[in-house]
This record gives C-alpha cells, sequence and structure tokens, in this order.
C-alpha cells in the first residue's frame, strides 16, 4: 500500500471519524456517543505522555480511514519480562473489503517496535466479531492463537480482558520480528 501513513489525531480528523463511524454496528467504541469517543481519545493522549499507549489515525492518501490504538501490557500481567503492546484496529466502512488490514497491521507493528521496543503485538478479538477473526486469519505472519483456556504466555492478560469486559475473546500475538518492515 502506497500511501498509507500512522498519524496524531487532528481535530478534523476526530470529527470525520466519529461522523463516519457513529451509526457503524460493529463499532468499538464502549460508550456509542461523541462524548465517550473524545473521552476514548484523551485517555490515549494521556496514555502517550505516559508512555504508556497511543492513538494513531489511519491515512491513505492524506484521507482519515481509521485508527489504531496501543497500549503497552503491564508486566504483571506477562510470565516472562517481553514487552508486549495490546494493539487494536478501526477501519470505517468505506475502507473495509479492500485488502488494507495487512497493511495497517505491519504499520501498527513497526509503530509498536519503535515507540516501545515491542517484542510482541498482541490483539484481543471478541469471539463474536467474525470479520475481525476473519482478517486475523488472513495475516501473512505466524499469529500465536490463545483462548481463556490456553496455558501461553499471555493467558493472565486474555483471563484479565476477558473478565473485564464479560465479552468471550480470543488473543493472537505476533512477533514483531515475524512482521517485516515493508510489503
Amino acid at each position: 500500500m502506497k500511501d498509507l501513513t500512522l498519524q496524531p489525531i487532528r481535530e478534523t480528523d476526530a470529527s470525520l471519524l466519529w461522523e463516519a463511524s457513529k451509526g457503524d454496528a460493529s463499532g468499538v467504541l464502549p460508550r456509542r456517543d461523541e462524548e465517550g469517543w473524545m473521552s476514548l481519545i484523551r485517555h490515549q493522549e494521556m496514555a502517550e505522555t505516559l508512555g504508556e499507549g497511543l492513538i494513531r489515525a489511519v491515512c491513505i492518501d492524506g484521507a482519515a480511514a481509521g485508527f489504531v490504538i496501543l497500549n503497552k501490557i503491564p508486566p504483571e500481567y506477562l510470565i516472562d519480562d517481553a514487552v508486549a503492546v495490546e494493539c487494536g484496529t478501526y477501519l470505517l466502512p468505506a475502507f473495509r473489503g479492500r485488502g488494507i488490514n495487512p497493511h495497517v497491521k505491519r504499520a501498527m507493528v513497526a509503530l509498536a517496535r519503535e515507540t516501545f521496543d515491542a517484542e510482541w503485538c498482541v490483539f484481543v478479538v471478541p469471539l463474536a466479531n467474525c470479520r475481525a477473526l476473519s482478517a486475523m486469519h488472513k495475516l501473512p505472519w505466524p499469529l500465536e492463537t490463545q483462548t481463556v483456556d490456553s496455558t501461553g504466555r499471555f493467558r493472565t492478560y486474555l483471563r484479565r480482558k476477558v473478565w473485564e469486559t464479560s465479552v468471550d475473546c480470543v488473543l493472537y500475538a505476533v512477533r514483531t520480528s515475524a512482521v517485516p518492515e515493508s510489503d
């Protein structure tokens, strides 16, 4: 993908993303109102100030097409000293089904490596989100898949996420070193 970038969210991007996504039944916001959206942006900006997370607009040819969120996983939820980042992606409906997701994920993994020195990127996907599950299976890199019954390295973190959200989820993890820097 030629002109895909991850950029800090400008006020115009925030408004455009809100307007384009507010009617989307598969939206990812815990609160489906504009105040909730702006609260998420402020929360992630504070996380960035603290070096714990960030939010970026996915821009294609300079236009906002979605957003990504990255948050460091606290070490107490890991079984070793590896640095892991939970990643989330949202693409506006107009940009879905166009083969953009792997390019966004590649850019997100590169950002996690650069910003947090992450060794792992983790994606926690609700089992009911069939489109997201399908998108994860289409990625061209080796993924570790874990459920709440798994005994893998992210079991404690996944169990915590499922408990917090009361939603059954599957966790996908990819070593950042397994994702090439470019297509």
